[in-house]
């Protein structure tokens, strides 16, 4: 958030359930390589996936352009070269009970197998998964042992730990989105990073809530009692916006309205296109299995 010139190199650190999988297809299509670049790649067997995220960090160049997943603040300890990162923050509370729903009903999640037979009370406050415990301020943090969360133990988080945090947003962070916000945060963020055509196609919005998942005051409150660091790094972060997004635009109500009738008109035809590039990225990723055996 005090980057006056930007690196041409992107950290998009992305905090689950903030709204990453629209950002990660809209940074994609502005740093590229494209679909079909990605797909050759598969085939010519170029591609990270498998690599340890130390190791795909080292193979990265310049010319990248662009890293994203979930990880901590730190990993541009492994690069050579100059990077800037991004992430977007949500409301702890609504980030947390959001994260249990959908770990809780989606095999692939992160945190499947221990959230699929607990209630959302349990998962939040007896998993003692890191995560449950200021992880947002742990992930921005970071950790000089650990690429993925910052390891303090459970219930251990200090004043110390959001301070670094904080830190490390003004010094190292060019953007920081809000995902309540998101139309307004993206709007900012191409007025920072000089993007032509911000617009976007919503990904991943299907929060499912289990029967079990109360949602009621008493819960909310345990939630923000147990994430005092993450409330109040939300709080500044959510007025730092408000300020930036201001100075930015002399008419934000205009610029934001403008914004969203050509979001409107660009998803009619993006996301067909969408769909069918991704039925091709499923079929390939057959034929290669196949290949493969």
């Amino acid at each position: 958030m005090n980057n006056p010139v930007q690196p041409d190199f992107i950290l998009f650190l992305h905090l689950q359930k903030t709204a990453g999988m629209t950002l990660q297809e809209l940074l994609r299509r502005q740093y590229g390589p494209g679909f079909a670049r990605r797909a050759l790649n598969r085939l010519m067997r170029k591609s990270p996936e498998g690599l340890t995220m130390k190791d795909a960090l080292r193979a990265l160049s310049p010319t990248d352009r662009l890293f994203m997943g979930h990880f901590c603040f730190g990993v541009h300890r492994f690069l050579l070269f100059d990077v800037t990162y991004i992430t977007f923050l949500r409301d702890p509370v609504a980030r947390l009970i959001s994260l249990y729903n959908y770990s809780a009903n989606t095999p692939g999640a992160h945190y499947y197998k221990v959230a699929k037979d607990m209630s959302c009370e349990e998962f939040l406050f007896e998993s003692k998964l890191l995560e449950m415990d200021n992880g947002m301020t742990r992930f921005i943090a970071g950790d000089s042992d650990d690429l993925f969360i910052n390891r303090t133990q459970y219930g251990q988080c200090g004043r110390d730990m959001l301070d670094q945090a904080l830190s490390n947003l003004h010094k190292h962070f060019s953007f920081v989105g809000i995902q309540e916000d998101f139309d307004r945060s993206v709007l900012l963020l191409s007025k920072i990073l000089k993007w032509r055509n911000p617009h976007y196609i919503s990904l991943n919005k299907s929060d499912k809530s289990p029967a079990n998942a109360s949602h009621d005051e008493d819960l909310k409150a345990r939630i923000r009692e147990a994430n005092p660091l993450d409330m109040e790094l939300y709080s500044i972060c959510r007025q730092r916006f408000e300020d930036e997004f201001n100075a930015a635009f002399k008419d934000a109500g205009s610029a934001l309205e403008l914004f969203r009738k050509k979001n409107e008109q660009y998803q009619q035809y993006a996301r067909p296109l969408y769909n069918a590039r991704t039925a091709c990225g499923r079929f390939g990723k057959a034929a290669l299995k196949l290949i493969k055996s």
